[in-house]
């Protein structure tokens, strides 16, 4: 039998769903069928799989930020994707240095905040290329907070990224992100 339908087969597909002599299903979930909500803040096991539009949106934020924070600089900076991974949030409190830049953002539109984390080194290193140095000299990081200079800067980059952000969000949903507040210490966060 052949996979492709002639025109009077669809004909009379169409004319027997249209009245009712053929079954169709619907849109209704089937009795005793229970919805489970997923809740990844509380997440026992680790989710295996991709998200590969969350990894397209990456690599293009991680192309037009480049471009913002070479400007930035006014030099040329590299970066690329590393990995999307997903982690509780307390695994992920507990990688970061103190200090960190911590920068808590909203979008529009979705739910929750957001977290953009500048590690202490690349504060330095941003700084210091700012105002004309190299970007690679090494500073004492532990038992120091950040400047008010620094803490500025760090705060312009984040507003660039967000920027960017809402540009590579775009095509999937329309978002506008909204700076809310900066921290230090990873547990404030």
């Amino acid at each position: 039998m052949s996979e492709i339908l002639s025109q009077d087969e669809i004909d009379a597909l169409l004319r027997g769903v249209s009245e009712g002599e053929v079954e169709t299903e619907t849109d209704q979930p089937e009795r005793g069928a229970r919805v489970t909500p997923y809740d990844f803040t509380h997440q026992e096991k680790k989710i295996c799989g991709r998200l590969p539009m969350l990894d397209t949106i990456n690599r293009k934020f991680s192309q037009l930020f480049r471009s913002t924070f070479s400007g930035m600089l006014q030099k040329a900076a590299n970066m690329r994707v590393v990995s999307t991974d997903i982690v509780k949030f307390d695994e992920f409190q507990r990688s970061l240095p103190v200090p960190s830049s911590l920068h808590v953002f909203r979008m529009e539109s979705l739910r929750g905040q957001g977290l953009i984390v500048i590690e202490s080194k690349l504060v330095f290193a941003v700084v210091d290329a700012i105002f004309g140095g190299t970007g690679l000299w090494e500073t004492k990081i532990t038992g120091r907070g950040f400047s008010a200079i620094e803490t500025r800067m760090a705060k312009k980059v984040v507003l660039g990224a967000l920027e960017d952000l809402e540009k590579v969000w775009s095509p999937v949903h329309a978002v506008s992100t909204n700076y809310v507040r900066a921290e230090v210490d990873p547990r404030s966060a």
